[in-house]
């Protein structure tokens, strides 16, 4: 089967302003099929907890009164269980991501950001809200607007347009890169046992680079992927423990949950690698019934606005020669600005001026022979701004 791809044809970096939103002009997403991309994530069950329901057709359709009870916005699962009796560790690799321009089905949608993530602030916010930080100088209102039950996604909903600028076909290109065991996000989680339908509380989560490989694996659940040191405590060591930790992992009725965490996942754009940094992340997947080889998952958390822009700083000249003279970058940074939605420590308050940004993501994870080895990345290419 074809994999769908949105196309912003008409999105440039010079239009990266226009792009965001606050010149509401940019062509939507063209539905076009390109082939050779993996295959489309298995479908959620009905009851899968970590996939929100589909959103509302009218974005602007929303009540006044931000204020929603806990029910209504899309959360994952409680920690209800008992601790685990369970040591085991579980290695996972991220080998498929939805950024918000298409579905779990890889079906591209303009709306497709809405079903991505989960509710961050406890508030279900409309393009007039107030009780909410406040926007950047020259934002549109709709970066306030949220997704389905309260879902906070301004990276799909905004920044996924901006950066679509320098890569139009960023999502076929990342899922390209994953498939062949090329900069993937690794989750270990300790404490699952073998019950599809464990409850259980206890469990401990941690995230890592993985390093890229030089043979594409068969993600049959045999893969053997290497850690990038720059994700270890100590630069060298597993043993020294991962900089991405979770403060609390559960699992309820075989969905697995890690809060309150840490993680990087990496987009290849042109010659070079935009790092998302997420802070205050949520991670979500449920077990599949017939062992722990695939799962599919939802990652929302925020993106500290001066820490992206820095890591879109050191690698602009990789990713386009158009950004190192000029105002381009300057430009492009402005609109990313822009989309902030919320604040650092991952609440969003009235007065404060908002300086992060809120993402949400789909993926498709398979499990990993046991970490154990570390081993750098080749080098990068040299910046031809420099």
């Amino acid at each position: 089967m074809g994999w769908r791809q949105t196309s912003f044809g008409a999105c440039t970096v010079g239009l990266a302003l226009t792009c965001l939103g606050a010149i509401p002009s940019c062509d939507s997403p063209n539905d076009t099929l390109v082939d050779g991309g993996p295959p489309p994530a298995p479908s959620a069950s009905a009851s899968d907890a970590t996939t929100p329901p589909p959103a509302p057709n009218d974005r602007d359709a929303r009540a006044e009164d931000t204020s929603a009870p806990p029910s209504s916005l899309a959360r994952p699962p409680p920690n209800v269980g008992a601790p685990t009796a369970s040591t085991t560790k579980h290695a996972f690799a991220l080998r498929v991501l939805f950024l918000g321009d298409t579905n779990r089905a890889s079906v591209a949608s303009p709306d497709a950001w809405k079903s991505l993530g989960y509710d961050l602030d406890g508030l279900a916010s409309s393009a007039t809200s107030s009780e909410h930080c406040a926007l950047r100088d020259g934002a549109d209102p709709r970066v306030r607007l949220d997704g389905a039950m309260g879902i906070d996604n301004a990276f799909g909903a905004h920044v996924l347009r901006v950066i679509a600028a320098l890569a139009p076909a960023l999502s076929r290109t990342t899922n390209e890169v994953l498939a062949a065991g090329r900069g993937n996000t690794l989750v270990e989680v300790t404490g699952l046992d073998l019950d599809p339908s464990q409850t259980a509380s206890g469990l401990s989560a941690r995230s890592f680079d993985a390093t890229a490989r030089t043979t594409r694996p068969a993600w049959n659940g045999s893969d053997d992927l290497s850690v990038l040191p720059t994700s270890l405590v100590d630069g060298a060591t597993l043993a020294s423990g991962a900089k991405g930790t979770f403060r609390e992992a559960y699992v309820n009725q075989g969905v697995v949950v890690a809060k309150a965490g840490s993680l990087r996942v990496r987009l290849p754009i042109g010659g070079g690698t935009l790092a998302l940094d997420i802070r205050n992340a949520t991670i979500s997947f449920r077990k599949p019934k017939t062992g722990f080889d695939t799962a599919e998952g939802t990652l929302a958390g925020t993106l500290d606005v001066d820490e992206l822009l820095g890591h879109l700083r050191d690698e602009a000249g990789r990713f386009s020669t158009t950004l190192c003279e000029g105002t381009r970058y300057d430009d492009l940074a402005e609109s990313v600005r822009r989309a902030a939605d919320m604040l650092r420590d991952g609440t969003n308050r009235e007065l404060a001026t908002c300086d992060a940004i809120s993402i949400g993501l789909g993926f498709v994870a398979t499990e990993l022979r046991p970490l154990a080895n570390v081993a750098n990345d080749p080098a990068p290419p040299a910046d031809p701004c420099q």
